[in-house]
């Protein structure tokens, strides 16, 4: 016979950091075609640190605006995690769509 298991208290959620961090992320064109390239940049304001998805890895943030230039395959949503100087963070998202 299996002993029964006593319940596990549950865990109280921990509220979220709240963070004078601010991202903006866009591209420019938004889109394009097979092949061709477009700038992504983006803005932060008291952020410490800050990485994008999708293969770009972490990014500058010393300077407020910043880009690099890219050529998706295929239409795909960046997304910016930023952590704030506070310890918060935010993140902001922008497609590039693709076009044959």
């Amino acid at each position: 016979p299996v002993d029964p298991v006593d319940p596990v208290d549950p865990v109280d959620p921990v509220d979220p950091i709240e963070t004078s961090a601010t991202c903006e992320l866009g591209a420019a064109p938004t889109t394009v075609t097979a092949g061709q390239g477009t700038a992504l940049w983006w803005k932060t304001e008291e952020v410490a640190s800050a990485s994008i998805d999708n293969g770009i890895g972490d990014v500058d943030t010393s300077i407020k605006t910043e880009y690099v230039w890219i050529r998706p395959t295929e239409t795909t949503t960046y997304t910016i995690t930023a952590i704030g100087n506070d310890g918060g963070s935010v993140s902001c998202s922008t497609t590039v769509t693709v076009t044959e």
